[in-house]
């Protein structure tokens, strides 16, 4: 075989060699799969579980939570799941954001998760005027909830439903331990802001519960 005839049969092996053959991954780098889910994927059902808590699915976030979905996602502003809830709570949706709160509970959400500005589910649903709003701090508070958690202005939950006018849930929060004695960053309490408040429905609450901690404080329980 003539030296031409050789050096065109070595470049068509060398070449076929290379289609052929895949490059070796570097020593101690694992191959990955192409079946193996990416990051975008395992991400998928927590966005969508996110974005069926703010437009309150209840069905859809019992779904997405069976399929793995974590229960303490939150979205790009770090507010949690369990606060979305109350993005865009109505009247007519109100039941299904009990059920969303008692699915996320129960799946792991913590009770304790906060927002940038420092809120709590449990502010935000003592925040709210609807009647639903009671059944769900009874289910933050038998989750662990603190009742007096403060935000960046140093509000509590207490704060928020004496604003809202919300007697029952002052008399859940109250029961949990609440003090009603906390003042805000700007001086507010919760009975100031009771006393302004539409229907001052939860003044008598704040007043009773101001003098049976003056009456402690007066006749302390003697040590054992």
């Amino acid at each position: 075989m003539s030296p031409g005839a050789l050096a065109s049969l070595a470049v068509v092996v060398v070449t076929t060699s290379a289609i052929a053959t895949p490059p070796s991954a570097p020593q101690g780098t694992a191959r990955t799969s192409s079946l193996a889910p990416t990051r975008a994927n395992r991400a998928g059902p927590d966005r969508r579980l996110l974005a069926a808590a703010r437009r309150i699915d209840a069905a859809g976030v019992a779904k997405l939570l069976a399929l793995g979905a974590n229960p303490n996602a939150h979205d790009e502003e770090r507010t949690p799941a369990l606060q979305l809830v109350f993005a865009d709570l109505m009247y007519d949706t109100a039941g299904d954001a009990v059920r969303i709160v008692r699915s996320l509970l129960a799946a792991g959400a913590n009770p304790y998760g906060r927002t940038p500005a420092g809120r709590t589910a449990l502010m935000e649903a003592s925040a709210s005027p609807l009647p639903e709003g009671a059944a769900i701090v009874a289910a933050l508070l038998a989750a662990g909830a603190d009742p007096n958690a403060r935000d960046a202005r140093g509000w509590t939950a207490l704060m928020c439903a004496a604003q809202a006018d919300a007697a029952s849930v002052a008399k859940s929060v109250l029961a949990a331990g609440a003090d009603p004695t906390v003042r805000a960053r700007s001086g507010e309490t919760a009975l100031s802001l009771a006393h302004r408040a539409p229907e001052q429905a939860t003044l008598p609450l704040l007043r009773a519960a101001l003098a049976s901690r003056r009456a402690a404080s007066r006749h302390p329980r003697p040590k054992r």
